[in-house]
């Protein structure tokens, strides 16, 4: 803890409580003036105490909640080997042919897609147009996925979609947490490199559904597979 964040998180021990302690006197009591400057000094050090011991377990707990959700799909990855340290780090041993990661056609459609039922997954037409233009070429696939259950759609920060994501990854799919500026600011996202041959015969978990889709910042443009995994807004 700084200087600066402890005087702003102790902002309300001032002389004001010193003064009191100073002025509080026992009803039944008189003690000599020494004791009470002493009492006084006593009481102040307990307040800078007890609002040290409460900034810093603020300062703390919000600390490790910020990142608690978006480091939950990340550790999971890491944890099950899918994601390297850094885009350095996998440059060597990584795919270093050619990625697809965004529609290359003239005119994107939008389109509205059902949820998938569990055990099923979706291809979006843009991802399958592409997967269409370069069959049979060595390529790989920039891919995001939303997760449903029942139908309904699991938020990427919800722990059962890191948990999925671990078992992805430890099945041999190549996953990573880029970062990707949605409206609202910076945020990680799970990502994958697919073969087409992986995305067409995907390991889906009974209990889930999946929608394959190119991942897009706000401003439209693809994410970079070799961008170094961020930090997530706020």
């Amino acid at each position: 803890m700084t200087g600066k964040d402890l005087f702003a998180a102790l902002s309300f021990v001032d002389d004001a409580l010193i003064l009191e302690a100073e002025e509080a006197k026992p009803a039944r009591r008189a003690f000599p003036a020494q004791a009470v400057r002493w009492g006084a000094a006593l009481a102040a050090c307990v307040c800078l105490l007890v609002g040290w011991a409460f900034a810093a377990e603020r300062l703390r707990y919000a600390g490790s909640t910020s990142n608690e959700t978006a480091g939950a799909a990340e550790g999971a990855v890491q944890e099950a080997g899918g994601m390297p340290e850094t885009a350095e780090d996998s440059a060597d041993a990584g795919f270093s042919g050619k990625i697809i990661d965004r529609y290359l056609g003239e005119n994107e459609m939008a389109t509205c897609y059902a949820a998938p039922q569990n055990g099923t997954w979706t291809i979006e037409q843009p991802l399958q147009d592409m997967l269409d233009r370069f069959a049979g070429e060595d390529v790989r696939f920039l891919v995001a996925f939303d997760l449903f259950a029942e139908e309904t759609r699991i938020d990427p920060a919800d722990d059962a979609y890191a948990r999925e994501a671990e078992r992805l990854a430890a099945a041999g799919y190549d996953l990573r947490i880029l970062p990707q500026e949605s409206a609202a600011g910076e945020t990680m996202r799970v990502c994958g490199l697919f073969t087409a041959e992986q995305l067409e015969q995907f390991d889906a978990a009974d209990a889930y559904g999946y929608d394959f889709y190119f991942p897009k910042n706000a401003d439209g443009t693809p994410l970079d597979w070799n961008e170094p995994a961020g930090e997530p807004a706020g």
